[in-house]
């Protein structure tokens, strides 16, 4: 049975009474954390391990919770500091206590639920030794949930199943697949392209599929490995991870690609002196074009912009069909180039064309018309409704050239 998106019922209309006593968490909540639950893979008997942002919401941790113990799982919470405040304790860049580090090789499903409280957990946790064995050899799976505030857990882009998200990478997808060419151009002037390699195709549009994996959850982005690009890209905004000066930019930086080579970063945008240093202070891989992503989510959204923390509206501007970024420096994927710079800048309304076909149309997805699309769409509510994106919030990008 398919179960369709629900809109506008109570957490009485379904019989949770003992839910409905936590006043905070409401059924679009629940609805919300349910979806992640399910596209973990979380079932009875297993161990969860929860991951939260000290200072957090508790309504959004205790509807993971819920959700979890639903389906007779066992839950542990652990509190800590959410990525803004690691670089004002350095000890946040060392290992977890070991108390942390045995609850997380205990658990069958890890799920990192704050502002990247992993993170704060241990700079680069991915490599640490403790996570490493959590993975490789017990199969722990890894989940990132992106649903990091009420708002953004309770809205369309929470509650949509993810089998509709994982149906529009798999054509999107197929498409690259048969291609041998992208090119990507806005109206600001972007205008790059690279050869296409099926192996390197990754991101967050599939589900789980060994254990040991890792999934961003609802996610909603397709990541491809640009090789012997070229071309001039106009950067309009440096993701908020990297800590820029200014996330999005009044003025674009100009940065020229010769074969995957960044020969050139220059202009008036508010970021260019601080992404020249960045290229200055990081190894001699930093200037390589080691990613090109896009999102394909049709409810993703700048979520509680502009009052909201940044890391928390700039993870749904990640997954909308109409941004699209380009890292310097690390290959994620199999692309192979290491680096400690991985620095991802923003396009929006981009048009992507794969061997001259258009995917995405000035930012509209062009997979979300097609009649198979929509029929597949139509088992979990109107087609109409479930693919069609929300607009983007007044006042992000907004670059401009002279």
């Amino acid at each position: 049975m398919t179960e369709k998106l629900v809109l506008g019922a109570s957490l009485e209309d379904e019989g949770s009474g003992a839910v409905s006593q936590m006043k905070g968490v409401t059924l679009e909540l629940l609805q919300g954390a349910r979806n992640l639950i399910k596209y973990a893979r979380i079932k009875e008997q297993m161990e969860v391990a929860i991951v939260a942002s000290r200072g957090q919401d508790d309504d959004v941790i205790n509807a993971i919770v819920i959700a979890a113990e639903e389906m007779g799982a066992h839950v542990t919470v652990i509190r800590a500091r959410g990525r803004t405040e690691r670089y004002d304790f350095p000890g946040l860049l060392e290992d977890p206590s070991r108390v942390v580090q045995k609850a997380l090789t205990g658990a069958d499903v890890i799920i990192e639920a704050g502002i990247r409280s992993m993170y704060a957990l241990g700079g680069r946790y991915m490599d640490r030794e403790y996570m490493k064995i959590a993975r490789s050899e017990y199969g722990a799976f890894l989940i990132r949930s992106e649903l990091l505030s009420k708002e953004t857990m309770s809205s369309e882009f929470g509650r949509l199943p993810c089998d509709v998200v994982y149906e529009i990478g798999r054509r999107v997808v197929s498409m690259i697949e048969q291609g041998k060419t992208a090119r990507v151009t806005t109206a600001l002037g972007t205008d790059i392209s690279f050869n296409l390699n099926p192996r390197g195709i990754m991101g967050s549009f599939r589900p789980l599929n060994m254990p040991g994996d890792m999934l961003a959850i609802p996610g909603g982005r397709v990541g491809l490995n640009p090789e012997h690009g070229y071309g001039i890209l106009y950067a309009e905004a440096i993701a908020a991870s990297q800590d820029p000066p200014r996330v999005f930019m009044t003025k674009p930086i100009k940065i020229v690609w010769d074969d995957n080579w960044a020969v050139e970063i220059s202009g008036e945008g508010e970021c260019t002196e601080w992404l020249v240093q960045m290229m200055e202070t990081g190894d001699r891989n930093s200037r390589w074009w080691g990613e090109c992503m896009f999102g394909i989510h049709p409810k993703s959204n700048a979520f509680g912009y502009p009052s909201a923390p940044v890391e928390v509206y700039f993870t749904g501007i990640h997954s909308r069909p109409d941004t699209l970024h380009n890292a310097l420096g690390h290959s994620s994927g199999a692309g192979g180039v290491v680096s400690n710079r991985h620095i991802d800048s923003f396009v929006h309304n981009q048009t992507v064309y794969i061997d001259g076909d258009k995917l995405i149309d000035n930012g509209h997805l062009v997979v979300l018309d097609d009649p198979g699309m929509r029929e597949f769409a139509s088992r979990y509510g109107d087609p109409d409704q479930l693919l069609r994106m929300s607009p983007m919030p007044e006042g992000l990008f907004k670059c401009r050239r002279d």
